[in-house]
Protein backbone atom coordinates (compact mmCIF):
# COMPACT_ATOMS: atom_id res chain seq x y z
CA UNK A 1 0.00 0.00 0.00
CA UNK A 2 1.64 3.00 -0.97
CA UNK A 3 1.63 6.69 1.10
CA UNK A 4 0.41 10.15 -0.22
CA UNK A 5 2.20 12.99 1.20
CA UNK A 6 0.85 16.24 0.71
CA UNK A 7 2.59 19.48 1.32
CA UNK A 8 1.13 22.81 1.46
CA UNK A 9 2.88 25.94 1.12
CA UNK A 10 1.53 29.40 2.03
CA UNK A 11 0.57 30.46 -1.58
CA UNK A 12 -0.38 34.12 0.18
CA UNK A 13 1.45 36.38 -2.20
CA UNK A 14 2.65 39.82 -1.23
CA UNK A 15 1.37 42.61 -3.16
CA UNK A 16 3.99 44.76 -4.74
CA UNK A 17 3.33 47.53 -2.17
CA UNK A 18 4.21 45.40 0.67
CA UNK A 19 7.53 44.14 -1.25
CA UNK A 20 8.15 48.07 -1.81
CA UNK A 21 7.90 48.37 1.82
CA UNK A 22 9.54 45.90 2.93
CA UNK A 23 12.63 46.46 1.06
CA UNK A 24 12.55 50.05 2.20
CA UNK A 25 12.57 49.19 5.33
CA UNK A 26 15.42 47.07 5.09
CA UNK A 27 17.32 50.01 3.26
CA UNK A 28 16.32 52.41 6.03
CA UNK A 29 17.74 49.67 8.43
CA UNK A 30 20.72 49.33 6.74
CA UNK A 31 21.00 53.16 6.26
CA UNK A 32 21.02 53.52 10.01
CA UNK A 33 23.28 50.98 11.50
CA UNK A 34 26.14 52.08 8.84
CA UNK A 35 25.68 56.02 9.97
CA UNK A 36 27.08 56.81 13.30
CA UNK A 37 25.14 59.60 13.11
CA UNK A 38 21.82 58.53 13.69
CA UNK A 39 20.43 59.56 16.58
CA UNK A 40 18.24 56.84 19.16
CA UNK A 41 15.49 58.07 21.17
CA UNK A 42 13.32 56.59 24.37
CA UNK A 43 10.14 57.37 23.72
CA UNK A 44 6.90 57.73 25.12
CA UNK A 45 2.87 58.28 24.13
CA UNK A 46 0.47 59.23 26.36
CA UNK A 47 3.08 59.03 28.99
CA UNK A 48 2.97 55.58 28.70
CA UNK A 49 3.49 53.58 25.79
CA UNK A 50 7.16 52.75 26.04
CA UNK A 51 9.17 52.81 22.31
CA UNK A 52 12.01 53.12 20.72
CA UNK A 53 13.37 55.36 17.97
CA UNK A 54 15.54 55.80 15.33
CA UNK A 55 15.98 58.57 13.08
CA UNK A 56 18.33 59.56 10.57
CA UNK A 57 18.19 62.87 8.91
CA UNK A 58 19.20 63.88 5.65
CA UNK A 59 18.59 67.50 4.87
CA UNK A 60 15.06 68.11 5.17
CA UNK A 61 13.72 64.51 4.72
CA UNK A 62 14.09 62.57 7.82
CA UNK A 63 13.34 58.45 8.04
CA UNK A 64 13.79 55.28 10.12
CA UNK A 65 11.53 53.50 12.79
CA UNK A 66 10.14 53.02 16.19
CA UNK A 67 9.21 49.86 17.89
CA UNK A 68 6.88 49.50 20.07
CA UNK A 69 8.13 47.80 23.20
CA UNK A 70 4.98 46.87 24.37
CA UNK A 71 3.78 45.19 21.45
CA UNK A 72 7.01 43.81 19.89
CA UNK A 73 5.99 45.63 16.92
CA UNK A 74 8.68 48.02 14.39
CA UNK A 75 7.00 50.48 12.59
CA UNK A 76 8.77 52.24 9.52
CA UNK A 77 8.95 56.09 9.90
CA UNK A 78 9.39 58.57 7.04
CA UNK A 79 8.95 62.72 7.32
CA UNK A 80 10.15 65.96 7.07
CA UNK A 81 11.81 69.18 9.14
CA UNK A 82 9.78 71.98 8.02
CA UNK A 83 12.14 75.61 7.77
CA UNK A 84 9.70 76.71 10.89
CA UNK A 85 11.98 73.98 12.86
CA UNK A 86 8.32 71.34 13.12
CA UNK A 87 8.73 67.93 12.47
CA UNK A 88 6.04 65.79 10.79
CA UNK A 89 6.64 61.69 10.79
CA UNK A 90 4.44 58.98 9.67
CA UNK A 91 4.35 55.75 10.50
CA UNK A 92 3.19 53.49 8.58
CA UNK A 93 1.93 49.86 7.79
CA UNK A 94 2.83 47.01 5.59
CA UNK A 95 0.80 48.29 2.99
CA UNK A 96 2.25 51.73 3.12
CA UNK A 97 -0.22 53.25 4.48
CA UNK A 98 0.30 55.62 7.31
CA UNK A 99 -1.12 54.56 10.86
CA UNK A 100 -0.04 57.19 13.18
CA UNK A 101 1.37 60.85 12.87
CA UNK A 102 3.55 62.63 14.91
CA UNK A 103 3.84 66.71 14.81
CA UNK A 104 6.50 67.83 17.09
CA UNK A 105 9.72 69.76 17.77
CA UNK A 106 12.92 69.08 18.95
CA UNK A 107 14.51 70.84 21.47
CA UNK A 108 17.98 70.17 23.53
CA UNK A 109 17.89 66.25 22.11
CA UNK A 110 14.10 65.83 22.78
CA UNK A 111 11.16 66.06 20.37
CA UNK A 112 7.58 66.65 22.49
CA UNK A 113 4.21 67.23 20.18
CA UNK A 114 1.28 65.74 19.35
CA UNK A 115 0.63 61.90 18.28
CA UNK A 116 -2.57 61.07 15.91
CA UNK A 117 -3.75 57.74 15.52
CA UNK A 118 -4.50 57.42 11.78
CA UNK A 119 -5.73 53.90 11.77
CA UNK A 120 -9.00 53.57 9.69
CA UNK A 121 -10.74 52.24 12.83
CA UNK A 122 -9.64 55.13 15.36
CA UNK A 123 -11.89 57.72 14.98
CA UNK A 124 -9.95 61.06 16.07
CA UNK A 125 -7.88 59.47 19.11
CA UNK A 126 -4.94 61.84 19.56
CA UNK A 127 -1.99 62.24 22.66
CA UNK A 128 1.52 63.88 23.03
CA UNK A 129 4.36 62.15 22.85
CA UNK A 130 8.38 62.88 24.21
CA UNK A 131 11.35 61.12 22.51
CA UNK A 132 14.22 61.67 24.70
CA UNK A 133 18.14 60.85 22.67
CA UNK A 134 19.68 58.13 24.53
Amino acid sequence: MGMLLLAFANCQTESATEKEVKQETREIIEAAQADSKVKLYNGTIEGKDDIEVQLITEKKKVSGFYINRVQGILYPIKGVKRDNGTLELSAYDDTGGTIELFIGESQNNTIKGNWFNKAEDAGEEQSTFTFTEK
